[in-house]
């Protein structure tokens, strides 16, 4: 299907069409069904009103009433499906499968617990770096239909949250699986449904397209259930039992029909800092050679990539203390990952939101790293529980709790001794206290150039 003068009213002429939720993708679909719709609702937590004449505003206590008028509804990511559950099933769709639906054979689709930004846009900058054009967008920031207003490209890179893959019909023709970790408990109320939404970017594959999974997915059963080629991603194996890409030292290795051919790259190039981004690395070029891009030139566009900020950011050296500025770590094992790729960490600082997921790896990695880091400042809701953890698994570890991120940016001036690094990856989400994790980051940047 072209891109160039889609047509829309196929899906949206003369409709009664429910937006559910109201966020940046929820503005994006109201902007794009607009022109045809014949009635719009929008449904959302909070009151909202509407200058044109076809959009109403309708309290979540009052959907029963559309239940006979409404044609179709498009769910936005943060708005649970529990709430919709009087609709029938068929009639609910998001944006992500609307899109899914239109153009799956030009979409790279990108998921994972963490890292599906950097993945995401390291497999955006080798395609463009190497004359491909390319978009970028979802999860990442730009609604899939905002990209129907650009020229007509040959791929579409989609950054996709388990919210957006909740609802899903059609699946992108390259899925890239980074990894999978309990998270987002509040939403989908189990880790059971949270791995199924996930899972969902392989299951509705089809035959001729490919899944390109992370080494830690092995073993899952649902692995057994896709039709798609699988490709392997991440940590070097002797053992690669499919085809994909692995890393070594100084070289990623190709497996393929039982042979392996090797790489070579030079790690200091790379402005990606950590272990896990090299396997970040690998899955792009796996992605980027599906899409007709050799190796080689890969690898050398890895060089000119910039590195997106909140990711083990450095925020600046102040009183003889370096910054270093995590704040998209919203799990334990993204804040270990940090902890690995630094080496040196003296402080801390940990805890937000609190949304129910467990913190024993932590503890247990505390253990068994006696004193580092040597401090650990714990702040808000998950701070707390933490807290109360750490102190009955009696970890090595200074620990203290206080109530904001300012409070703890306090305590790094009077606690941390100059020449050492304090790092803020929290392991929890920033909900509390900051609006989204980019703000939190951003605070925690301010508060150590204010503060010092």
């Amino acid at each position: 299907m072209s891109w160039k003068n889609f047509d829309l009213s196929p899906w949206f002429q003369d409709k009664n069409i429910l937006i559910a939720g109201y966020g940046k993708e929820g503005k994006s679909t109201h902007r794009t069904v607009l022109p045809y719709a014949s009635q719009i609702w929008v449904t959302d937590a909070q009151w909202l009103s509407f200058d044109d004449k076809k959009t109403q505003f309708i309290p979540e206590n009052e959907l029963e009433q559309l239940k006979e008028k409404v044609d179709l509804i498009i769910k936005s990511p943060g708005y649970p499906l529990k709430k919709l559950h009087i609709f029938p099933p068929e009639k609910i769709t998001s944006q992500t499968d609307l899109f899914l639906s239109w153009f799956r054979h030009k979409v790279i689709g990108v998921t994972g617990t963490k890292g599906k930004s950097t993945l995401a846009t390291l497999i955006y900058h080798v395609l463009k770096e190497n004359c491909v054009k390319v978009l970028l967008g979802g999860n990442i920031g730009i609604p899939a239909f905002d990209l129907l207003s650009e020229g007509e490209p040959s791929w579409v890179v989609l950054e996709l949250s388990a919210n957006q893959l909740e609802i899903l019909h059609f699946a992108p023709h390259i899925a890239l699986f980074n990894n999978l970790y309990e998270e987002h408990l509040d939403y989908f109320g189990s880790y059971e449904n949270y791995q199924k939404a996930k899972w969902n970017i392989v299951l509705k594959q089809e035959q001729n397209d490919w899944a390109l999974l992370h080494v830690s997915l092995l073993g899952a059963s649902e692995i057994t259930q896709a039709k798609s080629t699988l490709m392997l991603y991440g940590q070097p194996s002797d053992h690669f039992s499919l085809p994909g890409m692995a890393i070594a030292d100084q070289a990623f290795l190709f497996y393929q029909n039982m042979q392996r051919k090797a790489f070579s790259f030079s790690p200091d190039k790379i402005p990606l800092v950590g272990k896990h981004n090299l396997e970040n690395c690998s899955g792009a070029l796996l992605a980027a050679w599906i899409c007709g891009i050799p190796f080689k030139k890969s690898i050398e566009s890895l060089y000119t990539f910039t590195p997106l900020p909140h990711r083990l950011e450095k925020v600046g050296i102040f009183r003889d203390i370096l910054f270093v500025n995590d704040s998209i770590s919203t799990i334990p094992q993204a804040t270990i990952a940090a902890l690995e790729s630094l080496k040196s960490v003296h402080t801390l600082i940990l805890g937000g939101y609190d949304r129910g997921i467990h913190y024993q790896s932590l503890a247990e990695y505390f253990k068994s790293h006696p004193h580092y880091p040597a401090l650990l400042l714990l702040v808000g809701q998950s701070g707390k529980r933490m807290y109360e953890l750490f102190r009955e698994q009696k970890i090595p570890q200074t620990f203290i709790w206080t109530n904001t991120l300012e409070e703890a940016v306090k305590k790094v001036f009077e606690l941390t001794p100059p020449g050492n690094i304090c790092l803020l990856s929290p392991a929890s989400a920033s909900y509390d206290q900051f609006k989204n994790f980019e703000e939190r980051g951003e605070v925690f940047k301010n508060l150590c150039k204010t503060l010092a």
